[in-house]
């Protein structure tokens, strides 16, 4: 297994290299579940959302039931991890595409939003960070759209962004508008509770009780913030925030450790099922709880 809360390291280099323990094809997992007898034993494996982690946890469900007559159910002990679930949401909203499952709001097109995230307040800081050497995102870190936001907006920095862009005609695109500003910092605004909840969340001292109420917290987050703002871009990207997270959200229901986990935390208990039913997305079966407890 591999931990590691790299993204937060100060560096700004865009690779991390670490060793990890898989399921190899001489069934590295299989052989240390022999030498310690533990075949029914096994119990929930935390991984990223790669479709390739659902092929390992299947394999060894298979090698399990075929080997030692243990049924393990991949689907109810494969947890996801919550940061990089975090990380997906926001990356939809800045750079996704407009679900096609959402019609409660007609706002602009594919095409229009493209547009927007191409020239808009994203596409000339994205120009602007490549060409200046700013502080850059990349996807080794989470949150990084946020850190780099955040420093940009710092009046000296966005002082000196401005400055230069004046005084330098190859630049002139990517300049930076009043009104870019302004998108800028509600962009800020609204990716703060997502910065927040990966901090909130990472760790050892954090429980898997913590996963579904800092997802509500998000999602009635985003559905404020799209009911609030004024860009009718934002409002849409927010909605695509919205669509991965509640996919995920759903997901955790194949899973009912996550409902038990909650319940059994003292300070929730079984009062945020009300709460729960109030998210505006599928009801979990609680009724299923006795497998996981």
């Amino acid at each position: 297994m591999a931990n590691g809360n790299n993204w937060t390291s100060p560096n700004h280099l865009g690779v991390i290299g670490f060793t990890v323990q898989f399921v190899t094809e001489d069934h590295a997992i299989m052989e240390f579940v022999r030498e310690y007898g533990i075949a029914s034993k096994i119990g929930y494996f935390m991984m990223d959302n790669a479709s390739n982690m659902n092929t390992m946890i299947d394999k060894v469900s298979d090698d399990l039931e075929r080997e030692f007559d243990v049924f393990y159910d991949p689907l109810q002990h494969r947890l996801r991890c919550f940061g990089h679930i975090i990380n997906l949401a926001v990356m939809e909203f800045l750079i996704g595409k407009r679900p096609r499952t959402i019609e409660s709001y007609h706002g602009p097109s594919e095409d229009e939003i493209e547009q927007w995230r191409t020239r808009g307040a994203i596409g000339k800081f994205t120009g602007l960070s490549d060409g200046l050497r700013l502080r850059r995102d990349n996807d080794t870190r989470w949150n990084s759209w946020y850190n780099m936001v955040e420093w940009v907006l710092r009046p000296k920095i966005r002082q000196a962004i401005t400055v230069f862009c004046s005084e330098e005609p190859a630049l002139q695109e990517d300049a930076l508008h009043p009104c870019d500003w302004i998108v800028l910092a509600e962009i800020h605004k609204f990716l703060e509770p997502f910065h927040d909840a990966t901090i909130a969340n990472e760790s050892w001292k954090k429980s898997i009780s913590d996963v579904l109420p800092t997802m509500d917290y998000l999602l009635h987050h985003i559905e404020a913030a799209r009911n609030t703002t004024d860009i009718p871009h934002l409002a849409t990207m927010m909605e695509t925030a919205w669509a991965k997270l509640a996919d995920y959200y759903e997901l955790t229901e194949d899973s009912p450790v996550y409902s038990a986990a909650t319940v059994l935390n003292p300070s929730l208990k079984w009062t945020y099922r009300t709460e729960d039913e109030q998210v505006g997305i599928k009801i979990r079966d609680w009724k299923t709880l006795d497998s996981a407890i």
